[in-house]
């Protein structure tokens, strides 16, 4: 996690009260975007219910970004 502090800003595509969305550099598969706690946390397990909740909101994100990245 300790490499994802130090993004630089220009490479956030989106980010939010509790999460940021990145393009992966070693993308699974084309528009492969990665959604990161903007707080250090070891799993998912360690979010709380409203990070948990928001973070529902930034797969939406996510998806937006990739149609609007693929429709063009």
């Amino acid at each position: 996690m300790k490499d994802f502090t130090t993004i630089p800003n220009d490479k956030i595509l989106f980010k939010g009260n509790h999460f940021f969305i990145i393009e992966d550099r070693f993308p699974v598969l084309p528009s492969h975007l990665l959604i990161i706690s903007n707080d250090v946390r070891t799993d998912f397990f360690e979010l709380t219910e409203e990070e948990k909740n928001y973070l529902l909101r930034m797969i939406e994100k996510a998806k937006e970004i990739i149609l609007a990245k693929t429709s063009t």
